[in-house]
C-alpha cells in the first residue's frame, strides 16, 4: 500500500510521511477505520499527517510508565479479564494480575519426544517415563489451580483413524504408533482431570521455509480436519474442546461438532478472521444452531492493551450489528439478545477459566 519493505532504512520524518500516505490508501479497510478511532477514543488524536504520527508516538512512550494505563483501557473496552499464561510479564499486563484468568501451554507429545522413545533401547520403558512425566506435569499445573490448556493435537489422523490405539512393544515401533500411544495416554490423563482445552485449527505453515510475509503462516481450510477429530471428541467427553479458528470455511464445520457433542466449544477467531463478513457469518451460525452458553466469541493474541481494545471494539460492533438485525427482523426479542451478548463475550468464558468466580 505504500509502505516501504525496509523502513528503518529511513529518518522518522520521512517513515511518518510513508505511513500515513500508507494508511489513506488503506482507508476502506475494517482494520484501517479500527485503529483510526482507538486512536482518537485512547490518546484524542486524529492520524492525518507526519506531526499526528509523532505525537501519537509520544503519548504511547508515556503509557509506558503509567501503572494505572493497562486498567484505564479495561475500563474503556469493558474487558472484566484476559486469559494470560502466569509467566507473561510485559508491556504494563502484569501490572493488572486482578484481571487474569490464567492457562497454560502444554505439547502432550512434541517431535522431540518422539525422537527420544524412538531412540531408546527399550522403546515401550521409554514411553512409559515420558508418560509418567507429562502427567506430573499436568498435575503440577491443576495443583496450581489451571484447567485450561492451549494444546497441540497428537493424532496423525491423515495415515489412519485418530482413535487408534497400538499397543507399543520394546522395539520396532513407527513413529506414528508412538504419537498415537503416548497421545491417547495423555489426553486419558486430561479427561480424568477434567481439562478445558483449547485447540487451535485453520493455519499452516508454508511449505517453503524461505516465505516469510506472513510471519510463516497462512490461514488454510481443511474440510476433513474436525471430521477426523471427532472420534477424540467422543473418546474423550470429559474434556471440553474449545475450538479456536483462523480459517473462514471451517467456522459452519466447527458448529456442526457442537451440535453433535457437547464438550465441543465454538470459540474465537484468529486474526486471519478478524473481518466483518467472517464475524457476520459466525453470528449467524451459531444463533441459529446453539444455545449462547455454548459458545465464547473474542479470542486475540494481543500483547498490548492497545491492541486488545482494538479488537474487543471491532467485535462488540459486529455483534451489536447482528444482534439489532435479529431485533428488527423478529427473529429475537431484546431479553434473548442480551443473553446472547453477555453469554458469548462474558459467561461462557468465565465458566471455564475463572476459578472461584
Amino acid at each position: 500500500m505504500g509502505y516501504p519493505l525496509k523502513p528503518e532504512l529511513l529518518d522518522e520524518e520521512a517513515r511518518a510521511l510513508r505511513f500515513i500516505d500508507a494508511l489513506n490508501r488503506g482507508r476502506n479497510t475494517y482494520w484501517n477505520r479500527m485503529v483510526r478511532t482507538a486512536v482518537e477514543e485512547l490518546f484524542g488524536i486524529t492520524l492525518t499527517d507526519a506531526k499526528s504520527i509523532f505525537e501519537i508516538n509520544r503519548k504511547i512512550s508515556l503509557t509506558r510508565d503509567d501503572p494505572q494505563w493497562a486498567e484505564k483501557v479495561c475500563l474503556k473496552a469493558g474487558i472484566a479479564k484476559l486469559t494470560i499464561t502466569p509467566a507473561y510479564k510485559r508491556n504494563g499486563l502484569e501490572l493488572i494480575r486482578h484481571r487474569h484468568a490464567y492457562y497454560n501451554f502444554f505439547s502432550p507429545v512434541s517431535n522431540a519426544d518422539v525422537d527420544i522413545v524412538s531412540n531408546s533401547a527399550d522403546q515401550k520403558a521409554a514411553a512409559e517415563k515420558l508418560i509418567a512425566e507429562k502427567r506430573r506435569e499436568l498435575k503440577s499445573i491443576s495443583d496450581a489451580g489451571i484447567s485450561v490448556l492451549r494444546t497441540e493435537w497428537p493424532f496423525d489422523a491423515a495415515q489412519g483413524l485418530a482413535t487408534d490405539y497400538p499397543e507399543l512393544q520394546a522395539t520396532g515401533n513407527s513413529r506414528r504408533a508412538i504419537r498415537q500411544s503416548v497421545g491417547h495416554a495423555i489426553f486419558r490423563t486430561l479427561d480424568e482431570m477434567n481439562f478445558h482445552l483449547q485447540i487451535f485449527i485453520g493455519m499452516s505453515a508454508f511449505p517453503d521455509e524461505m516465505i516469510s510475509g506472513a510471519h510463516g503462516h497462512c490461514a488454510l481450510n481443511d474440510p476433513r480436519r474436525l471430521f477426523d477429530m471427532s472420534g477424540i471428541f467422543d473418546r474423550y467427553s470429559a474434556c471440553t474442546f474449545e475450538i479456536l479458528n483462523a480459517a473462514e470455511l471451517s467456522s459452519l464445520d466447527i458448529v456442526q461438532m457442537a451440535r453433535i457433542f457437547c464438550n465441543v466449544v465454538p470459540g474465537g477467531l484468529w486474526w486471519f478472521s478478524f473481518r466483518g463478513s467472517v464475524y457476520q457469518s459466525n453470528f449467524q451460525y451459531r444463533f441459529e444452531a446453539l444455545p449462547a452458553c455454548r459458545s465464547t466469541i473474542i479470542a486475540t493474541d494481543a500483547r498490548c492493551m492497545e491492541w486488545a481494545y482494538i479488537k474487543t471494539r471491532f467485535v462488540k460492533r459486529q455483534l451489536a450489528q447482528f444482534l439489532c438485525r435479529q431485533i428488527e427482523e423478529g427473529y429475537a426479542d431484546h431479553e434473548t439478545a442480551m443473553y446472547a451478548a453477555k453469554s458469548w463475550l462474558h459467561d461462557t468464558a468465565a465458566n471455564y477459566y475463572v476459578k472461584n468466580k
